[in-house]
C-alpha cells in the first residue's frame, strides 16, 4: 500500500499543521497559566513583581508594568511577553520555555488570548468496581467508550491501519525503534489472523521493551538528560528500572521500592537500586523539594511545584500548606535516601519552607511514629487503590505514551479544571490497572489491541480536524533517541550514550510529539551525522547482486520504512538506479533519501 505522504522529501519540512490539522483552542486557565506559574511568577508574581509585571492573571497581563501591556491579542509578534520569550531573553537563567510551551504561548496570543473558566470538580476516588476484565475485554471497553463519543460528535473512525504501518508504530512505541528487517516481511506476508496479538505479546517479553521503559524513566526519575538509545541504563537507577519492567514488577511496588529505598550496600548496588538518582541531583545528596516535585508530578500527575512559595495561583484549593504537608515526609532525611530519626527539618531549607506537619495531598494528617521512618506511610497512601491520584497519573501518561496525548493534557497537570476528554474512560481505565494489580503489561497489552490504537493515520474528509476523539492515529515525531536508534540500526551505526550526535537536540523529557521539534541545526545534523548515514554498509548487506533491481529497491524500502514500495515508487526508483553509473552508489543514495524523508521521522 502506497504511502499518502510525500516520501521522496530530502528535507522533511513538518510543521505543526502538517500533525494536525486544526490547532485546538488553547486558554489562559488550561495552558499558558500553568506555563507561567512553573516558569515566571516567582519573578513576576506574589511577593515579587519585577519590573511591575505581575503574570499570575489575564486582567495584569493586560495591564502590564513599567513597560506597558504585555499583551497584545490576536498579535504575538506585537506582545512584549512573546518578544521577550521568544527570543530567550526571559525567563532568565538557564530555564527557558520549551519549544511546545513556546507554541502553546504564541497559539494562545493569536486565538485572542481568552482566559477560559477552570472548574473544580471534587476528586473522583479510584475504587474497581464491577467486573474485573482482561486484556482482550478492557480493549473491547477502550474501544465501545472512544465510539460512543465519535457518534455523539458525528465523527468518522478511521480505517484499520494496515499491517505495515502498525508494524511499524508498535515497535517504535514498545521498543523505541524500528523493527529489524529479517521480521518485517514475514509479519506483512503471514495469514494468521491473530498475528497482531501475537506480536504484542511477543514484544512485552523482550529485552528491548524493557529497555525502552527503564530508559524513559530514568530520565524522568533522575536529573539526567536522555542521550542514546539506552539512556542511563548504566547506572543504579537505570539497572533497577530495566530488571524492574522485564520481570513485569507491580507498578505500586515500584513506586514502594522508590519511596522507600535506602542506601545500597556493595553487593545491592551491583543488583541496581531505586536510590540513586531520585533522592540526589547531581551526584548530591537533593534537598527536600526535588523528591517532593518528582513524587507529585510523576505518581500523582500534578505540578505541586507552583505551591512551594506561595498558593497555587490557579488552583484555589492547593495552598502552599499543601505543598510542604506533602514535604514534610522527607523531612528526616539526612544525605542520600538516609533517614535522621532526631531530625525534624530538613538540614538545607528551600525556598518557601514551612515547617508543617506531614499531611497527604488533600487528605489527612497521619499519625507517625517520631522515632521511625515517615517515607513507608506516604508509600503505602501514595500506591494505595483508593488513592485518587495514583492509578490514574499512570494510566493517563500510559495513554500519552500510545496516542501522542493524554485523556487529561499535559499529563502531569490533572488539576481541578484539567477535565479528560473521556471522563468515563479515565475512570475505567484506572479502575481495572488497580483491580489488575497494578500491571504495566496488562494495561499495555489492552490499549495496543484496541482497534483505536490500532486506527490508520491516514485522515478522512470528516475527521481531519479532530485532534481529541482519537478517530485516526496522529502522527508524532521521533524523538532524538528514537531517529538515532533506528537509523543506527539500517546504517550499522555504534556509538554510545552521550555521542555528539544528541548534542545539538532539545533535552527536554516527555516533550508534545505532535509538534515537530527539529529546526536548521537539528535538522543538518541528522542529515551529515556519519554515525547514523552510514548507507554503504547498509547497502552492502541488503542489496544482493543475484537480485533484481525492484527486488532490491523492495528491500531498502522495507528496512526504512517497513513496507514494500508502491508500483509507481519502484518505477522511479529503478530509474534513478539505471541512470547511475555506480549501483552501489545508486542504492547508498536512495537509502539515503529514505532515511532523511519526513515518512521516516514521523511515528504514523
Amino acid at each position: 500500500m502506497s504511502s499518502w505522504w510525500l516520501t521522496l522529501a530530502l528535507v522533511p519540512v513538518v510543521v505543526a499543521e502538517t500533525l494536525g490539522a486544526e490547532k485546538p483552542t488553547v486558554t489562559f486557565a488550561r495552558e499558558v497559566g500553568p506555563i507561567l506559574a512553573a516558569r515566571c511568577v516567582r519573578c513576576h508574581g506574589g511577593e515579587s513583581t519585577k519590573g511591575g509585571l505581575n503574570l499570575q492573571t489575564l486582567p495584569n497581563l493586560l495591564k502590564g508594568g513599567e513597560s506597558g501591556p504585555a499583551l497584545k491579542p490576536g498579535d504575538p509578534d506585537q506582545s512584549l511577553l512573546w518578544q521577550q520569550v521568544h527570543g530567550d531573553r526571559m525567563p532568565t537563567g538557564n530555564v527557558k520555555l520549551t519549544a511546545t510551551e513556546k507554541a502553546l504561548l504564541r497559539d494562545w496570543i493569536a486565538q485572542g488570548a481568552r482566559e477560559g473558566v477552570p472548574s473544580a470538580p471534587a476528586a473522583v476516588v479510584v475504587k474497581p468496581s464491577g467486573a474485573k476484565l482482561d486484556a482482550p475485554a478492557l480493549a473491547r471497553l477502550i474501544d465501545r467508550e472512544i465510539q460512543a463519543r465519535l457518534d455523539a460528535a458525528k465523527v468518522p473512525a478511521s480505517p484499520t491501519a494496515d499491517d505495515s504501518e502498525f508494524l511499524r508504530r508498535l515497535y517504535l512505541d514498545l521498543t523505541g525503534t524500528i523493527p529489524p528487517f529479517e521480521k518485517i516481511a514475514p509479519f506483512l506476508d503471514s495469514p494468521d489472523p491473530a498475528k497482531r496479538a501475537k506480536l504484542i505479546d511477543e514484544l512485552l517479553a523482550s529485552p528491548a521493551y524493557a529497555q525502552h521503559l527503564a530508559s524513559l524513566w530514568a530520565a524522568r526519575l533522575g536529573d539526567n538528560v536522555p542521550n542514546g538509545p539506552q539512556t542511563d541504563l548504566r547506572s543504579a537507577m537505570g539497572k533497577w528500572l530495566e530488571e524492574a519492567f522485564a520481570s513485569n514488577r507491580p507498578w505500586d511496588r515500584m513506586v514502594q521500592e522508590i519511596l522507600t529505598a535506602t542506601p545500597s550496600d556493595s553487593t545491592a548496588a551491583k543488583k541496581g537500586t531505586p536510590t540513586d538518582s531520585f533522592f540526589s541531583h547531581d551526584s548530591k545528596p537533593a534537598t527536600v523539594e526535588k523528591p517532593t516535585n518528582k513524587l507529585a508530578q510523576y505518581f500523582l500527575g500534578i505540578q505541586l511545584q507552583c505551591a512551594q512559595c506561595h498558593n497555587h495561583p490557579f488552583v484555589p484549593t492547593l495552598k502552599q500548606e499543601d505543598y510542604w504537608g506533602l514535604a514534610a515526609f522527607f523531612f528526616k532525611m539526612n544525605g542520600k535516601a538516609t533517614e535522621d530519626p532526631k531530625q525534624t527539618e530538613p538540614k538545607a531549607k528551600p525556598d518557601g519552607f514551612q515547617a508543617v506537619p506531614a499531611k497527604f495531598l488533600g487528605g489527612a494528617r497521619p499519625a507517625l511514629d517520631r522515632q521511625g521512618p515517615a517515607r513507608p506511610t506516604l508509600a503505602q497512601w501514595v500506591t494505595a487503590a483508593d488513592n485518587p491520584f495514583f492509578a490514574k497519573a499512570m494510566v493517563n501518561r500510559t495513554w500519552a505514551h500510545f496516542f501522542g496525548r493524554g485523556l487529561v493534557n499535559p499529563v502531569d497537570d490533572m488539576r481541578p479544571g484539567q477535565e479528560p476528554t473521556h471522563p468515563v474512560l479515565l475512570e475505567e481505565l484506572a479502575c481495572q490497572f488497580a483491580a489488575n494489580g497494578f500491571d504495566m503489561q496488562y494495561l499495555t497489552r489492552a490499549i495496543a489491541n484496541s482497534q483505536t490504537y490500532q486506527r490508520s493515520s491516514k485522515p478522512l474528509a470528516g475527521n481531519a480536524a479532530d485532534t481529541l476523539l482519537y478517530s485516526h492515529a496522529v502522527l508524532r515525531s521521533l524523538t532524538p533517541q528514537q531517529l538515532f536508534a533506528a537509523r543506527s540500526a539500517i546504517a550499522r551505526g555504534q556509538a554510545a550514550p552521550g555521542d555528539s550526535f544528541f548534542r545539538v537536540f532539545d533535552p527536554t523529557i516527555d516533550r508534545d510529539p505532535t509538534v515537530y521539534p527539529f529546526g536548521m541545526l537539528e535538522t543538518l545534523r541528522i542529515l551529515n551525522a556519519g554515525m547514523v548515514n552510514n548507507t554503504t554498509a547498509a547497502v552492502a548487506k541488503l542489496v544482493a547482486a543475484d537480485k533484481t533491481p525492484e527486488q532490491n529497491i523492495e528491500a531498502l524500502y522495507l528496512s526504512a520504512l517497513a513496507r514494500r514500495p508502491a508500483v509507481e515508487e519502484s518505477r522511479r526508483a529503478a530509474a534513478f538506479i539505471a541512470r547511475k553509473d555506480s549501483t552501489a552508489a545508486a542504492y547508498s543514495d536512495l537509502l539515503w533519501v529514505l532515511l532523511n524523508c519526513a515518512e521516516f521521522q514521523l511515528n504514523h
